[in-house]
């Protein structure tokens, strides 16, 4: 077998003048939507996979907002980068959110919204983000944390009931089991018109910044 250096062969091929200016244009129209200053934050949003953070309780909650829903899920691997404090452009949306799913909406009984945070504080596929909700985590082994239904609250401090539902908004990519959560299979999901990264810009836009806390 031999092997052919395409870089020294074709390193004396003029580039297509017609196609270089096209590339070029598009690359101007690209960097100038990108660059478009949408908001701004006074702090640097981390994503921190295995815990509660400041930028996926935004998320979640843009999702609740979106959806109509009392609580909502975000994935944190969903989320492709951190957002430091200054101005927000559009690209930095596209760049902490790369997949554009759909936003769904159903209805859950608190025995499953139980399962699935139980699942998700066994860290396998980092910690859920959440928005409606307090949890508090009952005990911490060498691997994971346990809860408890005493430990999950409303925002009102109202306990969650296991055999009460309650709505829920996500991702379609959540909703379908995504991450090995199988519980979100378990329901029907009714989808809407709005996709993520326009609902996440949308809002800033609308608010002029991020606000940075917990458990919105």
């Amino acid at each position: 077998m031999k092997l052919i250096d395409l870089n020294r062969r074709f390193n004396n091929l003029n580039p297509d003048q017609k196609i270089q200016n096209m590339v070029q244009q598009y690359d101007k129209g690209i960097n100038k939507k990108f660059s478009k200053v949408i908001g701004r934050t006074d702090k640097d949003l981390f994503v921190k996979p295995d815990q509660q953070f400041e930028l996926g309780s935004w998320i979640s909650n843009t999702i609740c907002k979106n959806t109509s829903a009392q609580i909502g899920f975000y994935n944190p691997y969903g989320i492709f980068g951190d957002i430091y404090s200054g101005d927000i452009t559009v690209g930095d949306i596209y760049r902490i959110c790369p997949f554009n799913s759909f936003l769904v909406c159903s209805k859950l009984t608190g025995r499953q919204i139980l399962e699935i945070l139980s699942q998700s504080v066994t860290l396998e596929k980092g910690m859920l983000q959440i928005s409606g909700l307090r949890v508090k985590l009952s005990s911490f082994t060498e691997k994971e944390y346990t809860i408890k239904d005493k430990d999950v609250r409303l925002l009102d401090g109202k306990p969650l009931k296991l055999d009460e539902s309650y709505t829920v908004g996500t991702t379609e990519f959540l909703a379908s089991g995504g991450d090995k959560f199988k519980t979100f299979t378990e329901v029907s999901w009714k989808k809407t018109q709005i996709k993520l990264r326009a609902a996440l810009t949308d809002r800033i836009k609308k608010e002029g910044t991020i606000k940075s806390k917990l458990f919105y």
